[in-house]
C-alpha cells in the first residue's frame, strides 16, 4: 500500500509532551519522587530539545514519536516503557548521541526511582535509534519505527524534514554535508533489508519511504540541499 504519513496525525499542539503528560507517566509507573523532582527533569528536558543549533530534533519530534505509539496501539505490552525512551532518545545531541542518550535515560530512571526493569530495554531501545540494523526486541521496533516515520511523510513534509536536519549541520559546507549525507543513506540501507520492521509499519509507509530516501539521494547526487525558507 502506498501510504504517506502526516505528522497532523499526531496533535501538533505538543499535548503529548506537557509537563502534565510527563508528570503523570513517572506516576503511573510508581515513581515515588517528589513532584519538584519530576518537574526538575522535565525542564532538562525542555531545555535540552530547545537548544539553538536544533530545527528537527526537538520537543515537536518528540511529540510526534509518542503520538506514534497510540495511533498504532498493540505493538508492545508495556507502552509506559516505551513512552519512558521516547522522551529520552534525543535528549543529548552530538558524538555518541544516542549511547549517551540511553545512560542519561538510566540515570533519570534510577533518581526518578522508576521501575529498575526498565533500565536495560529502555538503555537498548534509545541506543537502536543509532539505526545500524533492524531491532529485533518489541519496544526497540516501536521506537524505531516511530523515530523514523518522518521518511514516509509527503514531500514537503519530508523536504521539510531534509531542510531542517541540513540546518543542525551548518558548521559543514555544501559540499561535505552532500557527502557525509550520501554516507548516512548508504550506510543506513546496508544494515537493514527495509526500513521498518515487518508489520503495520512496513505495510503501509515502507513505499513512500523508500521513495524518498531514493528522491534524497538523488537530489544529493545532484548538488542540491532542501533549505528552509
Amino acid at each position: 500500500m502506498h501510504e504517506t504519513f502526516s505528522s497532523n496525525e499526531q496533535h501538533q499542539e505538543l499535548g503529548y509532551v506537557s509537563p502534565a503528560r510527563f508528570i503523570s507517566l513517572c506516576e503511573r509507573v510508581g515513581s515515588p519522587a517528589p513532584i519538584g523532582q519530576i518537574v526538575s527533569y522535565y525542564r532538562d528536558i525542555l531545555n535540552r530539545h530547545s537548544e539553538p543549533q536544533r530545527y528537527y530534533h526537538t520537543l515537536t519530534h518528540v511529540n510526534d514519536v509518542l503520538g506514534t505509539f497510540y495511533l498504532f496501539p498493540g505493538q508492545v505490552d508495556n507502552v509506559s516503557l516505551v513512552e519512558v525512551a521516547g522522551w529520552m532518545h534525543d535528549v543529548i545531541q552530538g558524538p555518541q548521541a544516542e549511547v549517551k542518550s540511553a545512560d542519561y535515560a538510566v540515570q533519570m530512571i534510577r533518581d526518578l526511582q522508576l521501575p529498575s526493569i526498565f533500565e536495560m530495554p529502555v538503555h537498548d531501545a534509545i541506543v537502536a535509534t543509532e539505526h545500524k540494523e533492524l531491532p529485533k526486541d518489541p519496544s526497540a521496533k516501536l521506537l524505531v519505527n516511530a523515530d523514523l516515520l518522518i521518511l514516509a511523510s509527503s514531500p514537503p513534509d519530508f523536504d521539510k524534514y531534509e531542510a531542517q536536519i541540513r540546518q543542525e549541520y551548518s558548521h559543514y559546507t555544501d559540499e561535505e554535508f552532500i557527502k557525509g549525507r550520501l554516507n548516512f543513506w548508504d550506510n543506513f540501507l546496508g544494515n537493514r533489508d527495509s526500513v521498518y520492521t515487518p508489520g503495520v509499519f512496513y505495510d503501509r509507509f515502507e513505499q513512500m519511504a523508500q521513495e524518498n530516501i531514493a528522491r534524497s539521494r538523488n537530489r544529493l547526487r545532484s548538488g542540491l540541499i532542501p533549505r528552509l525558507i
